[in-house]
Formats: structure tokens, sequence, C-alpha cells
């Protein structure tokens, strides 16, 4: 089995742990227009992608509140951390981990305010990984905490758990502002 299908299957969700960095696939969504699913008749899961451009739906607000549209959902490989905690990890019936993402530190960003509130340690909601974790100075930002599937996992990468009580007082600051409660993102349970 290669590593990125190692997830797929219900038996090795055992191997997900808290504080671990793992490349997944993290669905993003677009800007509109919207690209469309629009199904063959023979089969639901054959048909083609379309901008469908000019529709009510693509373009305004004004959707049908009974009506279901398909749409072209984008995933890119990144860096996260899983943030669940164990018992949910591994837990074959509860098939979510809450993850958030870490994002490389760009050379230009480092100019900017928020990289040395960042560094220092000072930043609410982004938590400093030094170049010694992934190769780059990078960070992980608790302000936009996310589900994925766990068959979204494509390999787990490496243990970060030291970093996790710095990571922990940053999703306290989220969740006493009411960023996670106001997205149903993350529990008082969950936190800790």
């Amino acid at each position: 089995m290669s590593d990125n299908t190692k997830f797929l299957e219900k038996e090795n969700w055992g191997l997900i742990k808290r504080g671990w960095i793992f490349e997944a696939a993290v669905p993003y969504v677009g800007e509109r227009p919207l690209e469309f699913f629009i199904p063959d008749r023979k089969s639901a899961y054959r048909g083609k992608k379309t901008p469908v451009p000019g529709t009510a739906v693509s373009l305004s607000t004004t959707f049908q509140e009974s009506e279901v549209y398909e749409v072209v959902l984008r995933l890119k490989q990144r860096k996260v951390v899983v943030l669940s905690s164990d018992d949910l990890n591994s837990d074959s019936e509860h098939k979510d981990v809450i993850i958030a993402k870490i994002y490389s530190i760009e050379e230009y960003e480092k100019d900017e305010p928020w990289y040395e509130a960042t560094k220092s340690g000072s930043h609410p909601m982004f938590a400093f990984l030094p170049k010694t974790v992934t190769g780059k100075e990078c960070y992980v930002d608790l302000s936009n905490t996310t589900t994925i599937h766990k068959n979204m996992l494509l390999d787990d990468k490496k243990d970060i758990s030291m970093f996790m009580p710095m990571i922990e007082d940053k999703m306290d600051f989220c969740y006493q502002m009411g960023i996670y409660k106001k997205n149903g993102v993350i529990s008082e349970k969950e936190i800790s």
C-alpha cells in the first residue's frame, strides 16, 4: 500500500495522531462564477463541468432553497496539523478530523508586521514553526480550522507535539473570541 492511500482503510485510522503534521488533500472553494457538474443522464457519476455563465446561481446570491447544486470542488495538497483528540482520530465511526493548515513564510513576507509577531509568539492566531520542522519557516493558521474526512490524509510527516502547548494557547484564544463557536468547528471539549 502506498503512503497516499494509507488512510483510505479504516484500520489505519488509529495511526492518526493529534499534534502530527500530515500531507492532506484539502478542499478550497474558488470564486464565482462557479463551475458546475452536469451529470450524464445515464450515470450520475459521469458528466461534464461547465461554468454556466449568466446563470442566477453563478452570478448572484439568489439560490433556490430546496434546490441542490453540484459544483466542482478543487483540492490542494498541503501540510496540516491534526487538532482533534486521539480518541476521535482512531474511532472508526467518527469519519472526520479537525485540522489547521500550515503556510510557508515567503521571503517578501518577512517585512510584514505579522511576521515578527508570529515569530515572537505574540500573534494571537498564528503559531510559528521554525525551519527545522518543515524545511521552511512556516506558521499554523488557527483562525481558520476545518474538518476533513480522514481518508483525505495522504501521509504522516512529523510529530510536532512539542509545539502543541503554544498551538493550544492560540486555539483557546480563538475559542474565547468566538471564532470556533461561530463556525461550529471545534468544541471546548476537543481543545484539550
